[in-house]
């Protein structure tokens, strides 16, 4: 090679190498994009994926509440997972997740985040009250479960008293006195079922407090006599009366129960 045409070839190589080298530069530039979007994907993916388990765990919440109102101890159990993991999904957006390197949150649904979390820490107390009270919550619909079992047997006595007096031609004011009763019989146990159920509760259990009590002061006067009814002087209704009496103490008894329990 002429000494001539070397410095050429010295340029051209040059040049081949800046292009070499920003060919290089791009495709290192467009490796981090790729790289960062589909970061970025990964990590929205992730957020989406809570969100969802999140409708899907409220749900549960509701019914696993409704389980536990009526006194099902598995209720109580599903309760406290869903609630836990409920709360760990709201860290992980809140604080990010170290295990798959999530960042938390950004800005532009921090809002809505806030908005989430207040809710969540108010329906969480109501859990927690929930999840801290199993056993009285299982003793409340336990006892609300044989109160309404007893009832129908109860009224069916009361029903067949009402019919003795009539057939035998009863004074107007026993068959009344022997009526009231299949009226305050079902009074308690809808008093009693407002009361757990929520409806009305102080107002609800004073109401079948004071009937439970009537009820039973004119049973012992229909059995002995007394200032509030007088004694029924017939064989078969005394006989009604005594199975009445076996049923009503296990309603009076239960109805105790729930008032010491009503806090």
């Amino acid at each position: 090679m002429s000494a001539e045409n070397q410095p050429h070839a010295k340029v051209g190589s040059g040049k081949t190498t800046l292009v070499m080298v920003g060919l290089v530069a791009s495709f290192v530039a467009m490796a981090g994009v790729f790289w960062y979007t589909g970061q970025q994907t990964a990590y929205d993916n992730e957020y989406v994926a809570y969100a969802g388990e999140q409708q899907v765990l409220s749900q549960r919440i509701a019914k696993h509440a409704l389980q536990v109102s009526t006194g099902m101890q598995s209720g109580f159990d599903e309760l406290t997972v869903s609630r836990n993991r409920f709360r760990q999904t709201l860290g992980f957006e809140k604080n990010g997740n170290e295990e798959t390197g999530l960042p938390p949150t950004g800005e532009a649904v921090a809002a809505e985040l806030n908005q989430l979390d207040t809710a969540w820490n108010k329906f969480q107390e109501s859990v927690e009250f929930v999840i801290g009270g199993t056993e009285t919550v299982v003793a409340t619909s336990t006892i609300g479960q044989t109160v309404n079992d007893v009832i129908p047997k109860l009224q069916a006595y009361d029903e067949e008293i009402v019919d003795i007096l009539l057939e035998n031609s009863a004074t107007r004011d026993k068959v009344a006195v022997a009526t009231r009763q299949l009226m305050l019989s079902q009074r308690i146990v809808n008093n009693m079922n407002n009361a757990l159920n929520g409806h009305q509760v102080d107002l609800a259990i004073e109401r079948f407090s004071e009937d439970v009590e009537e009820y039973g002061t004119v049973l012992e006067g229909m059995v002995q006599g007394n200032e509030t009814a007088r004694q029924v002087n017939n064989a078969d209704v005394q006989a009604k009366l005594f199975e009445t009496s076996m049923l009503f103490k296990t309603v009076a008894d239960n109805i105790e129960e729930l008032l010491d329990l009503s806090d």
